[in-house]
């Protein structure tokens, strides 16, 4: 990857991200630090959105389904 790339996500990424899902949460982990930095741009689709906060609403309820939504921002 070169700074500067656009990444588009799959939902899974970002839920391996926002959900702690092993075995691959490690490598979510390691793009959405490469995109706090600055390096690369990651891109997710409204749908995704929607259909994130529907299962992590079901695995941690709708007040930290909507914070850990925030963060992505």
């Amino acid at each position: 990857m070169a700074v500067g790339d656009k990444i588009f996500l799959d939902t899974d990424v970002a839920l391996d991200h926002l959900a702690d899902r092993q075995p691959f949460a490690e490598y979510a982990h390691r793009l959405f630090a490469l995109a706090e930095k600055g390096e690369i741009t990651l891109c997710l689709s409204a749908l995704s959105l929607s259909n994130l906060y529907y299962i992590l609403r079901k695995l941690v309820g709708h007040g930290e389904a909507l914070a850990l939504l925030g963060k992505l921002k």
